[in-house]
């Protein structure tokens, strides 16, 4: 029995609860202690160069021995991230001899990975001024971690921190800087720069010929592995991103790569049912990753794209579109359609099934037949009378003046105006009469795309005929009014026909003045209007000058319209502004040269 209670004793566990096993190691107290005051020193800056190279000479010696501990703590290693952030070429090239030899354990760790992006990012940062045996030395410790990268490729990519790592480490092999940074101490950025900010803005650096060839290993591993990026919601971003980059930097392999994913046959396919690709398409993952393939591939020479039209989507456009997954990859093959004869083929393919699309609330295939239609110069018309049927405003004609209301807010004629008004004996509604609430974002930018197109004179009457109710709706939504910037600085729309519409909003200047979406809209009409029209801008609001210097919007534009020396020296004010509107255009043909 003492026997049998000993064992009792032994099995029962230690602590709270029986747990995942032993907590990890953490710095002591006072090595965190010492972390947050170097923290706070870095973000007092330095007096000059020196300073700051002793402090980060000091800084390194203290950590070489405790990387590891300070890599994968949570505080710890935002001060080493923070610490990267200033480091020169000495410093960094011995923080990094010192994190290669940890990289297994620190890549796959949810502090550790940071640490190594931010080490990337400064490699990438630093490499235009690190020059002779520097520059060498950061090269051979990149160099190794892309080894070790390759070596244990496919569960790194597999990996939620590992992934990330790799798409760093494949952006500094191409020499190319994305602007998102670390933000995790700063939830704040984080929040306005987006999820990934995206957006394109990339810095090129060169980069040694060792780079380039590590891509090309890489992109040897992801064909063999094409399955799993296709499958694994993990790992498909790493493609993603390598076929971004190759494109970019290597043309052969971003175009070998992209060709993989074509010739690709699952076991679907090999059993003669249906077309792989069409599978993953409609497939979250899969689709994700064959975006940023059709996207690379038109951006090549267009004989890619041509073939994955020819086999994947030709006859099957309008299923596409009105599928919950596969609409997105169809909205970036469009977008990326290489010749005008070939976005053409694929607009008229799609043109009969607009409402239907439509109402199954995928508006983004129409803003992207609408920027389709700006850039090949072609198709707008037929686009434009396929909206008109869709919101069931083409017949009577006398219904298409109503159009800008239902295109903003990408409702039918029904909806807004109500089943009464559809009837055939109903006339149309009075002109006064304010029917937009609310204004959608892609019907804001529909109509956006639709004013840069050829021939925008219908939307532009449209507009001139519209309620000023709606039109000071569309002028004060922070998405509507991006249709008065497309507007006032379209090509294809006539200093005419911006005055007329100017003038429909006479009476309501100081209304825009004192709303922060209509006083942008309000800046954009004085820039592009005539001295005139500004005159009569001008006088409008000088009769409500005391006002908007009291409000904490239109102050701004009784300073930057020169109310007061409108007042006063209406003489000197017409010269400023006639010097302004010079300046503007002179600008304006330097640019354009």
């Amino acid at each position: 029995r003492a026997a049998r209670r000993g064992m009792e004793r032994r099995k029962e566990p230690e602590g709270p609860g029986p747990g995942p096993g032993p907590a990890p190691a953490r710095p002591d107290g006072a090595t965190l202690a010492y972390c947050r005051q170097l923290g706070h020193a870095l973000e007092r800056g330095f007096e000059g160069d020196e300073e700051k190279g002793l402090f980060l000479t000091n800084v390194v010696e203290e950590i070489v021995g405790k990387e590891l501990l300070l890599c994968t703590d949570p505080s710890a290693s935002v001060f080493l991230e923070r610490l990267l952030e200033q480091c020169d070429t000495s410093a960094l090239c011995r923080l990094l001899s010192a994190l290669v030899p940890l990289e297994g354990a620190l890549a796959v760790d949810r502090c550790g990975s940071h640490v190594l992006q931010s080490a990337l990012r400064r490699v990438a940062g630093l490499w235009g001024e690190a020059g002779g045996e520097a520059g060498g030395e950061l090269a051979g410790l990149v160099l190794q971690l892309s080894a070790a990268a390759r070596d244990d490729f496919l569960p790194r990519a597999r990996d939620v921190y590992g992934s990330f790592l790799l798409r760093s480490l494949l952006h500094v092999l191409a020499g190319s800087l994305p602007a998102a940074g670390s933000n995790r101490d700063n939830p704040r950025r984080r929040q306005h720069q987006g999820p990934d900010h995206r957006a394109g803005q990339t810095t090129e650096f060169e980069v040694p010929e060792e780079f380039l060839q590590e891509l090309q290993h890489f992109t040897k591993l992801l064909k063999e592995n094409l399955t799993v990026f296709l499958v694994d919601s993990v790992a498909s971003p790493v493609f993603q991103v390598a076929v971004q980059v190759l494109s970019r930097k290597l043309p052969a392999s971003g175009e070998e790569l992209c060709s993989a994913v074509l010739k690709y046959r699952g076991a679907s396919e090999q059993a003669g049912k249906h077309s792989s690709l069409l599978v993953y398409l409609k497939d979250r993952t899969g689709s994700r990753l064959l975006e940023g393939v059709i996207g690379a591939m038109g951006a090549m020479d267009g004989r890619l794209y041509r073939r994955f039209y020819r086999r994947q989507l030709r006859g099957r456009l309008g299923e596409l579109a009105l599928h919950p997954v596969a609409n997105y990859p169809l909205q970036r093959a469009l977008g990326a359609a290489p010749t005008p004869q070939l976005f053409l083929r694929m607009l008229g393919e799609l043109l009969p099934q607009l409402e239907e699309v439509l109402t199954r609330g995928h508006p983004g295939v129409l803003v992207q037949l609408a920027a389709g239609c700006a850039r090949h110069r072609g198709g707008q018309k037929e686009l434009r009378r396929a909206l008109y049927q869709a919101l069931h405003c083409d017949e009577p004609k006398s219904r298409r003046r109503c159009c800008l209301p239902l295109l903003a807010s990408l409702q039918t004629y029904e909806s807004l105006y109500g089943e009464a008004a559809a009837e055939p004996g109903a006339g149309p509604p009075g002109d006064d009469v304010a029917r937009l609430r609310s204004v959608s974002l892609h019907g804001s930018l529909l109509l956006q795309h639709l004013l840069r197109c050829e021939g925008p004179g219908p939307l532009t009457r449209a507009l001139g005929s519209a309620a000023t109710g709606d039109l000071l709706t569309l002028a004060c939504d922070p998405a509507g009014s991006h249709v008065y910037d497309a507007l006032f600085t379209s090509g294809t729309v006539s200093n005419t026909q911006q005055t007329r519409l100017t003038r429909r909003l006479a009476g309501n200047f100081f209304h825009l003045a004192c709303n922060k979406n209509g006083s942008r809209v309000l800046d954009q009409i004085w820039t592009s209007s005539s001295i005139e029209m500004r005159r009569e801008i001008a006088q409008e609001l000088a009769d409500k000058e005391s006002d908007l210097q009291r409000d904490p919007v239109g102050h701004h534009v009784a300073r930057n319209f020169a109310l007061s020396h409108f007042r006063k020296r209406p003489v000197d004010w017409e010269k400023l502004q006639a010097s302004d509107g010079k300046r503007r255009k002179m600008f304006a043909e330097l640019l354009e040269s």
